[in-house]
């Protein structure tokens, strides 16, 4: 390569290396000049592979509103809490929020485990989307069970907490609870309970009794006695019986106008297409043995529901009760 050439090259080189730092630069610019936008307008944004939000971002969470308008739903909006050690509660709870369109409210679920503090309570559950607009007040659903001899569940444990600091009661609670009692902490609370217990234990639901009436003595207002279901007789036959007679003509009495359309949200509900099932009941006499009784995917099943079809049958050798009265 002779000195001409050499010239053209490196000129060639530098020109390229000076464009591409110019639009490196230039899209640095572009980066800064959008986060500065983001965060003067307080725009929902995250760094791309990150968890962090930019600073001033307004956090979105699973339970926030939709495009939907609560014109779909006379009923308002209905929060519906729920305190579970073995999923049972949960459970409950998602039927509610299920169900909760065809009888006209707009439901979403919260776990007390995420109501740690005061300000969770005034953030969380008092949130202004979730503010009945005819009322300005929140209403309630509890759904919560009594743990080992009378204890709350872990996940209740703190908001468990709270209601005995604000009643005035000694609590070991986190340091985000002020431990000062205030008996209208709750008062623009509409609530109901529903507890789930044993009756063969000594302090029977007494979680569920201990919400009940902490939240009346806090100023919230009750809309339903206390709904008891018995783990030791029929569970889910208590629940079912409190939330169709109990729970949804009570929240619909007094929470739905009659010429609401709440009708018209049952309608569209009963009609819409039945689910197209994996599993079919076939009928097969005593005796016939050609057909194979193994042939369903486990894969296909939910684990809660596997046990039923590889489970053993085994004798049982001893039977005696664990405590004594």
């Amino acid at each position: 390569m002779d000195q001409s050439q050499e010239e053209t090259f490196f000129e060639s080189n530098f020109v390229r290396g000076a464009a591409a730092t110019l639009a490196l630069a230039a899209g640095l610019a572009f980066v800064v000049t959008k986060k500065a936008k983001l965060n003067n307008g307080k725009t929902v944004d995250t760094i791309p592979g990150s968890e962090q939000s930019v600073p001033g971002a307004t956090e979105s969470c699973e339970n926030s509103l939709d495009d939907e308008s609560f014109d779909d739903f006379p009923g308002g909006p209905l929060t519906v809490l729920y305190g579970s050690q073995t999923g049972t509660s949960e459970a409950f709870s998602n039927q509610i929020q299920e169900q909760g369109h065809e009888h006209g409210f707009k439901v979403r679920l919260i776990d007390l485990e995420d109501i740690e503090t005061d300000d969770h309570v005034r953030d969380i559950i008092y949130s202004p989307e979730y503010l009945d607009p005819k009322t300005n007040r929140v209403k309630v659903v509890f759904i919560v069970s009594t743990y080992g001899e009378g204890e709350p569940t872990d996940n209740a444990l703190n908001f468990f907490n709270i209601l005995k600091s604000k009643l005035g009661i000694a609590t070991d609670g986190p340091c985000g609870m002020d431990g000062v009692a205030d008996s209208s902490f709750f008062e623009k609370m509409d609530y109901m309970v529903f507890g789930l217990g044993n009756k063969q234990y000594e302090h029977f639901n007494l979680v569920g009794k201990f919400f009940d009436s902490a939240l009346e003595q806090l100023s919230a207002k009750r809309i339903v006695e206390l709904g008891i279901g018995d783990d030791d007789d029929d569970l889910e036959g208590d629940y079912e019986s409190w939330k169709s007679d109990v729970l949804w003509p009570t929240l619909k009495a007094k929470f739905v106008d009659n010429d609401s359309g709440t009708e018209k949200c049952i309608v569209e509900a009963s009609s819409a297409s039945k689910p197209n099932l994996q599993y079919s009941l076939k009928y097969v006499p005593v005796g016939n043995t050609s057909s194979s009784t193994n042939e369903t995917d486990l894969d296909l099943i939910q684990n809660s529901s596997k046990f039923y079809f590889n489970s053993a049958n085994c004798p049982i050798t001893v039977s005696r009760e664990l405590r004594s009265s």
